[in-house]
């Protein structure tokens, strides 16, 4: 009976200290800082229940007892991130990704037998291009000869031998075409080699081929 009478008078002491520990606090705190506000630092209570477990709470009751809270400010710091700079040989955008250009040949056809008695052939190719860093100017070559060099994607070669011709075409870039450099280096696109066939009266045959 001395046990189980003990187990059901530990709690009523115990809150009855819990009470007395609230009012002395309350008296100390409004003699202390009577004006003090709550809201920068709100009031925490502390309570034990019935089972002896510990709680916190925001919330006043008649079994608890405020708290002491001390709020320390803390600074967040954060690390600056360091972008690599790039070197001065990087610091232009590679060729790969500036001036991307593309030819393709519209007239004469590949393989095409082209009828010019007056031996004029009129030359046309297309042209796409993405970040130029400088003009273009196109070449013809015609049977390993530069016959034709300008900024227009087009030409006529005139009086031309009847017979097979190979041709193909070059954009470069005007920047690059200095004196003293070699004109290859302004290269940056090329046609395949194409032949057509021309077909013209002959001096000796004017009547046909």
């Amino acid at each position: 009976m001395l046990a189980v009478s003990t187990l059901f008078f530990y709690p009523a002491v115990l809150h009855a200290e819990v009470q007395a520990e609230a009012q002395a606090a309350e008296q100390e705190q409004a003699q202390a800082d009577p004006q003090a506000s709550t809201d920068a630092n709100p009031q925490i209570y502390k309570s034990i229940d019935a089972q002896g477990r510990v709680r916190y709470s925001d919330q006043p009751s008649s079994a608890a007892v405020p708290v002491e809270v001390e709020l320390t400010p803390t600074t967040t710091r954060f690390t600056p991130v360091t972008v690599p700079q790039l070197s001065e040989s990087n610091a232009e955008q590679p060729d790969e990704l500036l001036n991307q250009v593309s030819l393709s040949i519209i007239e004469p056809t590949a393989e095409e037998a082209v009828r010019a008695n007056n031996g004029d052939v009129s030359f046309r190719w297309s042209v796409e291009a993405q970040r130029l860093s400088s003009s273009l100017v196109f070449q013809l070559i015609l049977d390993g000869n530069l016959v034709y060099q300008g900024v227009l994607p087009q030409t006529t070669l005139q009086n031309l031998n009847r017979g097979e011709h190979e041709y193909q075409i070059k954009a470069l870039l005007s920047e690059r075409m200095t004196d003293g450099s070699n004109v290859e280096d302004a290269v940056v696109a090329t046609t395949e080699p194409q032949i057509f066939y021309l077909q013209r009266h002959s001096r000796l045959f004017p009547n046909g081929n």
